[in-house]
Protein backbone atom coordinates (compact mmCIF):
# COMPACT_ATOMS: atom_id res chain seq x y z
CA UNK A 1 0.00 0.00 0.00
CA UNK A 2 1.36 3.17 -1.00
CA UNK A 3 1.65 6.44 1.20
CA UNK A 4 -1.47 8.01 -0.76
CA UNK A 5 -3.86 4.74 0.18
CA UNK A 6 -1.93 5.28 4.46
CA UNK A 7 -3.10 8.17 4.65
CA UNK A 8 -6.61 8.02 3.32
CA UNK A 9 -7.10 4.57 5.19
CA UNK A 10 -6.08 6.32 7.94
CA UNK A 11 -8.23 9.23 8.11
CA UNK A 12 -11.03 6.71 7.35
CA UNK A 13 -11.02 5.10 10.28
CA UNK A 14 -10.01 8.34 12.14
CA UNK A 15 -13.68 9.56 11.19
CA UNK A 16 -14.99 6.42 11.69
CA UNK A 17 -14.82 6.96 15.48
CA UNK A 18 -15.34 10.55 15.53
CA UNK A 19 -19.08 10.01 16.42
CA UNK A 20 -18.41 8.00 19.92
CA UNK A 21 -14.84 10.72 20.20
CA UNK A 22 -14.37 14.12 21.33
CA UNK A 23 -12.73 15.32 18.34
CA UNK A 24 -12.15 19.74 17.79
CA UNK A 25 -11.96 20.63 14.35
CA UNK A 26 -7.96 22.17 13.28
CA UNK A 27 -8.10 25.32 13.03
CA UNK A 28 -7.10 27.47 10.24
CA UNK A 29 -7.60 30.84 7.95
CA UNK A 30 -5.81 33.44 6.13
CA UNK A 31 -5.95 34.23 2.46
CA UNK A 32 -9.10 35.09 1.22
CA UNK A 33 -7.67 34.11 -2.44
CA UNK A 34 -8.28 30.52 -2.04
CA UNK A 35 -10.92 30.40 0.42
CA UNK A 36 -14.16 28.91 -1.64
CA UNK A 37 -11.77 26.28 -3.04
CA UNK A 38 -10.62 25.11 0.25
CA UNK A 39 -13.96 24.84 1.62
CA UNK A 40 -15.11 22.62 -1.65
CA UNK A 41 -11.67 20.54 -1.01
CA UNK A 42 -12.39 20.09 2.38
CA UNK A 43 -16.06 19.31 2.30
CA UNK A 44 -14.59 16.57 -0.54
CA UNK A 45 -12.50 15.31 1.98
CA UNK A 46 -15.20 15.26 4.76
CA UNK A 47 -17.62 13.82 2.60
CA UNK A 48 -15.52 10.78 1.51
CA UNK A 49 -13.42 10.19 4.48
CA UNK A 50 -15.90 11.07 7.11
CA UNK A 51 -19.39 11.28 6.23
CA UNK A 52 -20.05 14.81 6.42
CA UNK A 53 -17.73 15.26 9.51
CA UNK A 54 -16.13 19.04 10.10
CA UNK A 55 -12.57 17.80 10.79
CA UNK A 56 -11.51 21.68 10.07
CA UNK A 57 -12.56 25.43 9.71
CA UNK A 58 -11.09 27.90 7.50
CA UNK A 59 -11.60 31.16 8.24
CA UNK A 60 -10.60 34.50 5.66
CA UNK A 61 -9.42 37.16 7.14
CA UNK A 62 -6.41 37.62 4.41
CA UNK A 63 -2.78 36.80 4.39
CA UNK A 64 -1.77 38.95 6.70
CA UNK A 65 -3.87 38.00 9.77
CA UNK A 66 -3.37 34.68 8.79
CA UNK A 67 -0.04 34.96 8.93
CA UNK A 68 0.22 36.56 12.04
CA UNK A 69 -2.10 33.91 13.64
CA UNK A 70 -0.13 31.09 12.71
CA UNK A 71 3.58 32.72 13.72
CA UNK A 72 1.92 33.72 16.97
CA UNK A 73 0.15 30.48 17.37
CA UNK A 74 -3.14 32.85 18.30
CA UNK A 75 -6.53 32.34 16.97
CA UNK A 76 -7.48 35.55 18.16
CA UNK A 77 -5.76 36.83 15.06
CA UNK A 78 -8.68 34.80 12.64
CA UNK A 79 -12.21 35.28 14.97
CA UNK A 80 -11.28 38.11 17.45
CA UNK A 81 -11.46 36.09 20.22
CA UNK A 82 -9.76 37.83 22.90
CA UNK A 83 -9.03 34.92 24.83
CA UNK A 84 -6.32 34.17 22.75
CA UNK A 85 -6.43 30.84 22.10
CA UNK A 86 -4.03 28.39 20.87
CA UNK A 87 -3.60 26.11 18.09
CA UNK A 88 -3.47 27.49 15.07
CA UNK A 89 -2.84 24.02 12.82
CA UNK A 90 -2.01 25.76 9.56
CA UNK A 91 -2.44 29.20 7.39
CA UNK A 92 -3.28 29.96 3.74
CA UNK A 93 -0.86 32.54 2.29
CA UNK A 94 -0.61 34.27 -0.86
CA UNK A 95 1.74 36.74 0.72
CA UNK A 96 5.88 34.89 0.94
CA UNK A 97 7.31 34.13 3.80
CA UNK A 98 10.36 36.67 3.59
CA UNK A 99 13.61 35.88 5.32
CA UNK A 100 12.80 38.30 8.22
CA UNK A 101 9.65 36.04 9.38
CA UNK A 102 11.84 32.80 8.80
CA UNK A 103 14.21 33.83 11.10
CA UNK A 104 11.79 35.31 14.02
CA UNK A 105 10.23 31.58 13.72
CA UNK A 106 13.29 29.94 14.03
CA UNK A 107 14.56 31.43 16.78
CA UNK A 108 10.96 31.94 18.85
CA UNK A 109 9.40 29.04 21.26
CA UNK A 110 6.78 28.30 18.05
CA UNK A 111 9.42 26.40 16.85
CA UNK A 112 10.98 24.64 19.55
CA UNK A 113 7.56 22.87 20.49
CA UNK A 114 6.43 22.40 16.99
CA UNK A 115 9.61 22.15 14.50
CA UNK A 116 10.20 23.62 11.49
CA UNK A 117 8.07 25.60 8.82
CA UNK A 118 7.03 24.03 5.84
CA UNK A 119 6.04 26.74 3.12
CA UNK A 120 4.71 24.67 -0.17
CA UNK A 121 2.14 26.10 -2.99
CA UNK A 122 -1.22 24.62 -3.21
CA UNK A 123 -2.30 26.11 -7.03
CA UNK A 124 -0.91 28.40 -8.70
CA UNK A 125 -2.62 31.69 -9.46
CA UNK A 126 -3.49 34.79 -10.98
CA UNK A 127 -4.68 37.88 -10.28
CA UNK A 128 -7.45 39.35 -12.34
CA UNK A 129 -8.31 43.01 -12.90
CA UNK A 130 -12.02 43.68 -12.85
CA UNK A 131 -14.11 46.58 -13.69
CA UNK A 132 -17.92 47.80 -13.96
CA UNK A 133 -18.59 50.44 -16.17
CA UNK A 134 -21.83 50.92 -18.27
CA UNK A 135 -21.02 50.40 -22.19
CA UNK A 136 -17.63 49.03 -21.19
CA UNK A 137 -17.86 44.90 -22.27
CA UNK A 138 -14.03 44.68 -23.12
CA UNK A 139 -11.08 46.23 -21.79
CA UNK A 140 -7.07 46.17 -22.35
CA UNK A 141 -4.61 47.92 -20.33
CA UNK A 142 -1.39 48.70 -21.18
CA UNK A 143 1.22 48.52 -18.49
CA UNK A 144 1.40 52.11 -18.57
CA UNK A 145 -2.62 52.36 -18.47
CA UNK A 146 -2.51 50.19 -15.70
CA UNK A 147 -0.16 52.05 -13.75
CA UNK A 148 -1.80 55.00 -14.74
CA UNK A 149 -5.18 53.70 -13.74
CA UNK A 150 -3.96 52.64 -9.81
CA UNK A 151 -1.22 55.13 -9.56
CA UNK A 152 -3.89 58.29 -9.73
CA UNK A 153 -2.87 59.64 -12.85
CA UNK A 154 -5.32 58.23 -15.07
CA UNK A 155 -8.82 59.26 -13.67
CA UNK A 156 -11.37 59.19 -16.40
CA UNK A 157 -12.68 56.46 -18.38
CA UNK A 158 -12.21 58.41 -21.36
CA UNK A 159 -8.60 57.40 -21.36
CA UNK A 160 -8.90 54.12 -21.42
CA UNK A 161 -12.16 53.35 -23.44
CA UNK A 162 -14.33 55.27 -25.22
CA UNK A 163 -16.48 55.67 -21.94
CA UNK A 164 -16.35 58.39 -19.87
CA UNK A 165 -16.90 59.31 -16.13
CA UNK A 166 -14.69 59.04 -13.33
CA UNK A 167 -12.65 56.12 -12.05
CA UNK A 168 -12.25 54.60 -8.58
CA UNK A 169 -9.82 52.05 -7.95
CA UNK A 170 -11.47 49.89 -5.22
CA UNK A 171 -8.24 48.37 -3.25
CA UNK A 172 -7.67 45.42 -0.60
CA UNK A 173 -7.97 47.42 2.88
CA UNK A 174 -6.34 44.60 5.30
CA UNK A 175 -2.97 43.22 5.04
CA UNK A 176 -3.51 40.71 1.45
CA UNK A 177 -1.47 38.34 -0.13
CA UNK A 178 -3.23 39.37 -3.37
CA UNK A 179 -2.03 42.76 -2.77
CA UNK A 180 1.59 41.45 -2.49
CA UNK A 181 1.17 39.15 -6.34
CA UNK A 182 -0.68 42.60 -7.57
CA UNK A 183 2.03 45.13 -6.33
CA UNK A 184 4.92 43.05 -7.57
CA UNK A 185 3.75 43.51 -10.67
CA UNK A 186 3.04 47.28 -10.07
CA UNK A 187 6.57 47.78 -8.49
CA UNK A 188 8.26 45.63 -11.81
CA UNK A 189 6.32 47.34 -14.49
CA UNK A 190 5.63 51.10 -12.81
CA UNK A 191 8.80 51.81 -10.90
CA UNK A 192 9.09 51.55 -7.57
CA UNK A 193 8.97 55.48 -6.81
CA UNK A 194 5.28 54.61 -7.97
CA UNK A 195 4.64 51.38 -5.84
CA UNK A 196 6.94 49.06 -4.33
CA UNK A 197 5.99 45.16 -3.14
CA UNK A 198 3.86 45.36 -0.03
CA UNK A 199 0.61 43.33 1.20
CA UNK A 200 -0.93 46.74 2.27
CA UNK A 201 -2.12 49.16 -0.73
CA UNK A 202 -1.59 51.75 1.02
CA UNK A 203 1.50 51.21 1.89
CA UNK A 204 2.98 49.94 -1.49
CA UNK A 205 1.74 53.34 -3.06
CA UNK A 206 4.06 56.15 -2.93
CA UNK A 207 2.85 59.72 -2.34
CA UNK A 208 -0.34 60.80 -1.56
CA UNK A 209 -3.49 58.31 -1.23
CA UNK A 210 -5.79 59.41 -4.67
CA UNK A 211 -9.13 60.70 -4.14
CA UNK A 212 -10.98 57.98 -5.79
CA UNK A 213 -9.71 54.86 -4.48
CA UNK A 214 -12.24 52.97 -2.23
CA UNK A 215 -10.80 50.01 0.51
CA UNK A 216 -12.89 47.09 0.63
CA UNK A 217 -11.99 43.81 2.85
CA UNK A 218 -11.26 40.56 1.64
CA UNK A 219 -11.81 39.60 -2.05
CA UNK A 220 -15.54 38.79 -1.70
CA UNK A 221 -15.55 42.69 -0.31
CA UNK A 222 -13.67 44.06 -3.33
CA UNK A 223 -16.32 42.07 -5.78
CA UNK A 224 -19.26 43.16 -4.19
CA UNK A 225 -17.94 46.53 -4.09
CA UNK A 226 -17.05 46.82 -8.04
CA UNK A 227 -20.26 45.30 -8.92
CA UNK A 228 -22.25 47.75 -6.23
CA UNK A 229 -20.82 50.76 -8.19
CA UNK A 230 -20.55 52.07 -11.99
CA UNK A 231 -17.25 53.19 -13.01
CA UNK A 232 -14.91 51.11 -10.54
CA UNK A 233 -12.52 49.02 -11.01
CA UNK A 234 -10.04 46.51 -8.92
CA UNK A 235 -7.82 43.69 -8.39
CA UNK A 236 -9.24 40.27 -7.08
CA UNK A 237 -8.70 36.52 -6.97
CA UNK A 238 -9.66 34.90 -10.16
CA UNK A 239 -12.36 32.79 -8.24
CA UNK A 240 -14.68 36.35 -8.10
CA UNK A 241 -14.69 37.15 -11.56
CA UNK A 242 -17.27 34.29 -12.51
CA UNK A 243 -18.78 36.13 -15.82
CA UNK A 244 -18.01 39.25 -15.25
CA UNK A 245 -16.09 41.72 -17.25
CA UNK A 246 -12.16 41.40 -16.47
CA UNK A 247 -9.59 43.41 -18.53
CA UNK A 248 -6.90 41.96 -20.89
CA UNK A 249 -3.23 42.61 -19.69
CA UNK A 250 -0.30 42.66 -21.91
CA UNK A 251 2.78 41.12 -20.32
CA UNK A 252 6.35 42.44 -20.74
CA UNK A 253 7.18 42.28 -24.14
CA UNK A 254 3.56 44.54 -25.07
CA UNK A 255 3.32 42.85 -28.39
CA UNK A 256 -0.11 40.20 -30.01
CA UNK A 257 -3.24 40.31 -28.10
CA UNK A 258 -3.10 40.65 -24.35
CA UNK A 259 -3.88 37.87 -22.07
CA UNK A 260 -7.45 37.66 -20.69
CA UNK A 261 -8.82 35.21 -18.05
CA UNK A 262 -10.54 32.81 -17.98
CA UNK A 263 -9.97 31.63 -20.89
CA UNK A 264 -6.31 32.77 -21.06
CA UNK A 265 -5.62 30.34 -18.00
CA UNK A 266 -3.29 28.23 -20.36
CA UNK A 267 -1.83 32.20 -20.10
CA UNK A 268 -0.94 31.74 -16.13
CA UNK A 269 1.14 28.22 -16.71
CA UNK A 270 2.54 29.76 -19.30
CA UNK A 271 3.65 32.54 -17.55
CA UNK A 272 5.04 30.47 -14.46
CA UNK A 273 6.60 27.69 -16.58
CA UNK A 274 10.24 28.46 -16.26
CA UNK A 275 9.42 29.75 -12.44
CA UNK A 276 7.48 26.68 -10.85
CA UNK A 277 10.34 24.25 -10.61
CA UNK A 278 10.46 22.70 -6.99
CA UNK A 279 13.69 22.73 -5.22
CA UNK A 280 16.32 19.84 -4.87
CA UNK A 281 19.00 18.04 -2.24
CA UNK A 282 19.17 20.33 0.90
CA UNK A 283 17.36 23.27 -0.67
CA UNK A 284 13.98 21.50 0.39
CA UNK A 285 14.66 22.51 4.14
CA UNK A 286 14.24 25.93 3.14
CA UNK A 287 10.79 26.99 2.68
CA UNK A 288 11.61 30.08 1.39
CA UNK A 289 12.53 27.73 -2.04
CA UNK A 290 9.80 26.15 -2.32
CA UNK A 291 7.48 29.38 -3.76
CA UNK A 292 7.97 31.38 -7.04
CA UNK A 293 8.61 34.96 -7.47
CA UNK A 294 7.48 36.05 -10.11
CA UNK A 295 7.05 39.88 -11.15
CA UNK A 296 7.08 40.54 -14.77
CA UNK A 297 6.89 37.63 -16.90
CA UNK A 298 7.84 37.57 -20.65
CA UNK A 299 4.95 35.55 -21.67
CA UNK A 300 1.69 34.47 -20.61
CA UNK A 301 -0.32 36.28 -18.29
CA UNK A 302 1.52 39.11 -16.61
CA UNK A 303 0.34 39.08 -13.10
CA UNK A 304 0.68 35.16 -11.67
CA UNK A 305 1.99 33.50 -8.47
CA UNK A 306 0.77 30.64 -5.99
CA UNK A 307 -1.17 30.69 -2.71
CA UNK A 308 0.44 28.48 -0.43
CA UNK A 309 0.04 26.56 3.00
CA UNK A 310 2.10 27.41 5.77
CA UNK A 311 2.32 25.10 8.54
CA UNK A 312 4.64 23.34 11.16
CA UNK A 313 6.47 19.64 10.56
CA UNK A 314 4.99 18.39 14.24
CA UNK A 315 1.53 17.98 15.52
CA UNK A 316 1.65 16.52 18.80
CA UNK A 317 -2.23 17.34 19.98
CA UNK A 318 -3.78 17.61 22.89
CA UNK A 319 -6.06 13.82 23.52
CA UNK A 320 -8.90 15.71 21.40
CA UNK A 321 -7.03 16.86 18.54
CA UNK A 322 -4.51 13.65 18.42
CA UNK A 323 -5.17 13.09 15.17
CA UNK A 324 -4.45 16.46 13.78
CA UNK A 325 -1.28 14.66 11.96
CA UNK A 326 -3.42 12.63 9.83
CA UNK A 327 -6.08 15.08 8.87
CA UNK A 328 -3.23 17.99 7.48
CA UNK A 329 -1.70 15.07 5.73
CA UNK A 330 -4.37 14.31 4.09
CA UNK A 331 -5.37 17.87 3.17
CA UNK A 332 -1.85 18.46 2.33
CA UNK A 333 -2.38 15.43 -0.20
CA UNK A 334 -5.56 16.67 -1.86
CA UNK A 335 -3.14 19.26 -3.19
CA UNK A 336 0.02 17.29 -3.91
CA UNK A 337 -1.92 14.43 -5.78
CA UNK A 338 -3.61 13.59 -9.00
CA UNK A 339 -7.45 13.34 -7.43
CA UNK A 340 -9.67 13.76 -10.28
CA UNK A 341 -12.05 15.35 -8.18
CA UNK A 342 -9.85 18.10 -6.84
CA UNK A 343 -8.56 19.23 -9.90
CA UNK A 344 -11.90 19.89 -11.33
CA UNK A 345 -12.43 21.76 -8.35
CA UNK A 346 -9.35 23.55 -9.14
CA UNK A 347 -10.75 24.37 -12.84
CA UNK A 348 -13.61 25.39 -11.34
CA UNK A 349 -12.23 28.03 -9.46
CA UNK A 350 -9.88 29.52 -12.11
CA UNK A 351 -6.79 28.16 -10.82
CA UNK A 352 -3.72 25.97 -11.70
CA UNK A 353 -2.88 22.67 -10.72
CA UNK A 354 0.70 22.24 -9.52
CA UNK A 355 2.67 20.84 -12.10
CA UNK A 356 3.27 16.64 -11.98
CA UNK A 357 7.57 17.40 -11.13
CA UNK A 358 6.52 19.91 -8.60
CA UNK A 359 3.89 17.45 -7.11
CA UNK A 360 6.14 14.68 -7.18
CA UNK A 361 8.59 16.63 -5.19
CA UNK A 362 6.45 17.96 -2.29
CA UNK A 363 5.00 14.70 -1.77
CA UNK A 364 7.98 12.68 -1.65
CA UNK A 365 9.14 15.11 1.14
CA UNK A 366 6.71 15.99 3.27
CA UNK A 367 4.50 12.91 2.97
CA UNK A 368 6.83 10.39 1.66
CA UNK A 369 9.89 8.43 2.80
CA UNK A 370 12.28 9.04 -0.22
CA UNK A 371 14.41 12.25 0.06
CA UNK A 372 16.34 11.95 2.86
CA UNK A 373 15.39 15.68 4.31
CA UNK A 374 13.39 14.47 7.43
CA UNK A 375 10.86 17.11 6.50
CA UNK A 376 7.34 14.56 6.82
CA UNK A 377 4.53 16.17 8.29
CA UNK A 378 4.11 15.54 11.57
CA UNK A 379 5.79 11.99 12.07
CA UNK A 380 6.72 11.36 15.64
CA UNK A 381 8.99 8.70 15.18
CA UNK A 382 11.34 11.39 13.80
CA UNK A 383 13.83 13.20 16.25
CA UNK A 384 13.12 16.15 14.95
CA UNK A 385 8.81 15.49 16.18
CA UNK A 386 9.40 13.53 19.48
CA UNK A 387 7.34 14.94 21.77
CA UNK A 388 6.25 18.42 20.03
CA UNK A 389 3.47 19.68 18.14
CA UNK A 390 1.37 22.35 17.92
Amino acid sequence: MNHRNLIQAAVAVLCAGAASASMAALVSGGATLPQNLYTDVRVQKDTQAAGGTNLFSYVGVGSGAGKNAFFNNDQWYLNGNTSHASPVHFVGSDSVISATELSNYNAGTVAATAGKLIQVPAVATSVAVAFNKAGVSSLNLTSAQLCGVFGGSITNWNQISSASGPINVVFRSESSGTTELFTRHLEAVCGSSVFTTSTTFTTAHVGAEPSNWVGAAGNPGVRAAIDAADGTIGYVSPDFIQSKPVAGLYNKNESGAPARLPAGNGDVSLALSAALLAPTGANRTDPTKWVPVVSNPSQGYPIVGTTNLILSQCYNAAADLGNATLVLREFFDRFHARYAAVKTAIGDHQFIALPDAFVDAATATFLGTGDGQSLQIGLSTQAQCGGKGR
